[in-house]
């Protein structure tokens, strides 16, 4: 699942676009390309990356597949609950606003507000914590899965993700 942001001139990053799927490993890789080519060269591509071999191999599939499409950043992976917190806590503090009518909106809020419940898929809130933990510590470059920094304020109405997220 990829998450694309936005980031206003006060600095709040605003979910523009979520790219979701399940399907096997070929097709993935060929929809995180896809996705990277439309995204365009400024849009930078994030992904955790997981300390064992197969998390190197991954890494080492994607900077290949990606090469002359888009950068790919990695991001050390981290407890799912602590990286869902800190998300959670920019949402309350009004720093993570989402486009309201998306034709992926209620899947969206779904899986958050599922979160952390077991039967439930987190690929989302994945995600969306990648990209706001990566934010945070590269805040001169807000990238996420699939993100873009923009200083045009968005025309889209926006509203703030605690609206509709909690998660403690």
């Amino acid at each position: 699942r990829g998450v694309k942001f936005a980031q206003l001139r006060d600095g709040r990053l605003v979910v523009v676009d979520v790219v979701s799927a399940r399907d096997a490993p070929g097709a993935i890789e060929y929809l995180v390309r896809t996705t990277a080519i439309a995204d365009g060269q400024a849009c930078c591509q994030v992904m955790w990356q997981d300390p064992a071999q197969a998390g190197v191999h991954q890494i080492d599939l994607y900077t290949r597949s990606l090469r002359g499409v888009s950068q790919l950043m990695t991001c050390r992976t981290m407890n799912p609950i602590d990286v869902a917190q800190i998300t959670s806590r920019q949402a309350w503090g009004g720093k993570l606003c989402v486009l309201t009518a998306q034709h992926w909106e209620s899947e969206f809020f779904r899986e958050l507000e599922g979160f952390p419940k077991k039967g439930i898929h987190d690929d989302i809130v994945s995600a969306l914590s990648l990209g706001v933990v990566y934010g945070l510590e590269n805040p001169r470059a807000v990238v996420s899965p699939r993100t873009e920094v923009t200083r045009d304020p968005l025309r889209a109405p926006v509203v703030p993700a605690k609206s509709r997220w909690t998660f403690r």
